[in-house]
């Protein structure tokens, strides 16, 4: 859990979209109805940590960590998509029918399950590298 002025939010360190933490920008989301994009921006995190890179979290949040990070996920073919889910305002981000569109589930999915197998084989996880056939 993470704290903002005194008041508990309901995010892992490392994984806090910038409206979990921030109560202007978390009451500008409710009122826009963009409350579900907290898991696009939490879903670009998780493929970061699945392949041992650095998770981009709201409160060390910049372009360059944003940059560097979307980078990382290149050879995955995400790096649009991860680049777009940590935008700061959460209606610039894709919705979840637009990451279903470029099958981003997919390969996520893919990438889980190569993480599992090399788990189970005793490997490392800093894979990004052995994906440029997705």
């Amino acid at each position: 859990m993470s704290r903002d002025s005194g008041r508990r939010v309901k995010c892992i360190d490392g994984f806090c979209a910038p409206e979990q933490v921030d109560l202007r920008l978390g009451g500008e989301t409710r009122a826009k109805g963009f409350e579900d994009q907290v898991d696009i921006y939490q879903l670009a995190n998780l493929t970061l940590a699945l392949i041992g890179a650095e998770t981009v979290n709201s409160t060390k949040r910049s372009g360059d960590r944003v940059e560097k990070a979307s980078g990382e996920t290149e050879p995955l073919g995400l790096s649009d998509f991860v680049r777009q889910a940590l935008e700061l305002e959460p209606w610039r981000r894709p919705s979840t029918e637009e990451a279903d569109s470029r099958r981003v589930e997919k390969k996520i999915q893919l990438l889980v399950c190569v993480v599992l197998i090399l788990a189970v084989f005793g490997r490392g996880v800093k894979l990004k590298n052995q994906f440029n056939a997705l």
